[in-house]
């Protein structure tokens, strides 16, 4: 019973711990969310403020070349030149070698697209990119006609379909603008590097429209923060209403293990078509169990081991212990006592010995026996006890069958057995003729243990011949004056020595047979556990010889033979006639 209640103890401890745990993991998910948006969102300032930093660092890195006299010198050549008359060839080259020298000496900054344009916005001079048209101009740019004013300014240059971060600073020359310098550098991935260098953790992307154009993924990120992952989100994100109206949206899931933040460029239109994104793996576990196999190895080798496999461990001693106490044991003595019956030393399972269940199975187990046994005296019916067979017995002056002297000679369990076809008749001797006196022949010698019984008469021709006693006996007649006498002289008849000889043979075989059968029945009764103390050869025969005449009395056999069986545990005894 109690091993039952600490099975449930331990489903409702595992339960606690289960929750436990799920609790922990739930807190532990909402604080690294909240961690991971704060980080996020940080960085995505970090990026705003690097490219704003970046776009001053070009517009100070440009200035040498706004100062610089050839290209002071080839600005004011093109000025004074006739409306759509051609620059100079030697000019344009001389001016074109200056600014390729001077934007080599930017190193990393060096632009992409570099542009030297007079008062009029016409492009007198472009490094990369390829050769313009002649008398192209950039005066619809923003940043061109901030700085054809006298003002540095930074934006985004769509030049041929493809986005350019550009910044243009005016050139001065006696207090006047003479021209402007454009340098331009593409969105690419060292952009994106370089950025990410300053932004530690983060993976940083360019978008431009429905296309990732740049990515640059942190030192050891998962593949969930890579390129592909940007682009699969990047269309959810355009169409979320919070880039239109702030910007940039919230925390969004990139893939199934991180998240991003999807922002547009500073001073672009709210159309969504150009932007950069910021992106963290997120340590959100799905169950405890990943928790633990994602747990560092330092703060999985800190937890307080001996305690947290101590307690499972003697909680689990306890319950064996309780276990085999309350079935175990009780298992064994039932094995134990089943055991019993199998080699024959019960006769049925000590039910009073058990416990609870066990013994309601070895009550239903005798009451089985006693069913089969039922089942099986039926079937043998024909074989019952003399009891049966004779009804009981009168009380006897012989000595009791058990050695006690004076108490009624009980019988031993004795079934008497259908007896055997009779068989052929032996015709009688006849009488021998009548003879003068002669002297009696000396009886034989008597048989052991054996009383002499009363000199039968000679019987008349009949199936078998009856037992006969052990000694010879003779017939007297009675005494006559003459042979013509009526009354007869006295004779003598001699039994013939053939007949005295079978019997004794007969009477011989069953001694023999008395033997074999007391032997057994000790035998037997020892084998079944029963007392043999008092039991005598003497005693054993005054039985057999009772039955036997009470056999022959009722089916008219002059033979009968004993076997000794075992019935309900106990020796008995079956007397089959002959």
């Amino acid at each position: 019973m109690f091993s039952r209640f600490w099975y449930f103890v331990l489903a409702v401890v595992a339960a606690a711990a289960l929750a436990s745990a799920y609790l922990v993991q739930a807190s532990t998910r909402r604080s690294t969310d909240q961690s991971l948006d704060e980080a996020l969102r940080r960085d995505r300032f970090e990026v705003e403020l690097w490219m704003s930093l970046d776009d001053h660092a070009r517009i100070d890195a440009i200035g040498p070349m706004t100062t610089n006299a050839d290209v002071r010198t080839v600005l004011g050549e093109a000025n004074g030149r006739a409306a759509g008359a051609a620059l100079a060839a030697g000019s344009r080259s001389h001016l074109e070698t200056t600014l390729l020298q001077l934007n080599r000496q930017l190193a990393e900054g060096a632009a992409d697209v570099l542009v030297a344009l007079d008062r009029g916005g016409i492009i007198v001079g472009q490094v990369g990119g390829g050769a313009p048209p002649t008398n192209a101009t950039l005066r619809e740019l923003d940043i061109v006609t901030s700085a054809l004013a006298g003002e540095a300014k930074a934006a985004v240059w769509m030049r041929e379909g493809e986005p350019l971060r550009a910044v243009a600073r005016p050139v001065f020359s006696g207090g006047s603008v003479i021209g402007v310098i454009v340098h331009a550098m593409t969105l690419d991935d060292d952009l994106a590097r370089r950025l990410n260098e300053h932004v530690a953790g983060s993976s940083i992307g360019f978008f431009h429209g429905d296309r990732m154009v740049a990515s640059a993924s942190a030192q050891g990120s998962q593949a969930t923060t890579d390129r592909p992952a940007m682009q699969s989100a990047l269309g959810g994100a355009r169409a979320n209403p919070e880039l239109r109206s702030n910007g940039r949206t919230g925390l969004l899931a990139l893939g199934s293990s991180a998240k991003a933040i999807f922002a547009l460029f500073p001073g672009q239109p709210a159309d969504g078509a150009l932007g950069f994104v910021v992106a963290r793996p997120s340590s959100s576990t799905s169950s405890p169990f990943a928790t633990l196999a994602s747990a560092p190895s330092d703060d999985v080798a800190s937890l307080p081991w001996p305690l947290i496999l101590g307690v499972p461990m003697l909680l689990a001693l306890l319950g064996i212990g309780i276990l085999f106490v309350e079935r175990e044991k009780p298992l064994a003595m039932f094995t134990k006592e089943v055991r019993r019956i199998a080699d024959g030393s019960a006769p049925k399972v000590a039910s009073d010995t058990l416990k609870a269940q066990f013994r309601i199975l070895a009550e239903d187990i005798n009451a089985g026996l006693e069913r089969a046994g039922a089942s099986a005296n039926a079937a043998v019916r024909k074989a019952q006890s003399m009891d049966e067979l004779l009804g009981s017995a009168a009380p006897s002056s012989v000595p009791s069958f058990y050695g006690n002297p004076g108490a009624p000679a009980p019988a031993p369990l004795i079934a008497a057995a259908p007896p055997e076809p009779k068989r052929a008749p032996v015709p009688a001797p006849l009488p021998p003729a009548a003879l003068p006196p002669a002297p009696r022949p000396a009886p034989p010698e008597a048989l052991p243990n054996t009383a002499p019984p009363p000199a039968p008469k000679v019987p008349a021709p009949r199936d078998s011949i009856p037992a006969a006693p052990a000694v010879s006996q003779a017939y007297s007649l009675p005494p006559s004056a003459d042979e013509d006498d009526d009354d007869g002289a006295t004779t003598v008849a001699q039994i013939p020595a053939e007949l005295l000889h079978a019997l004794h043979q007969d009477n011989a075989e069953e001694e023999r047979h008395f033997r074999d059968v007391f032997d057994e029945y000790v035998r037997v009764r020892e084998q079944c556990g029963e007392p043999t103390k008092g039991l005598t050869f003497d005693k054993f025969v005054v039985t057999l010889r009772k039955t036997k005449e009470q056999i022959v009395a009722k089916h008219g056999s002059s033979k009968v033979r004993f076997t000794v069986y075992i019935k309900e545990g106990k020796a008995a005894l079956k007397a089959s006639p002959r």
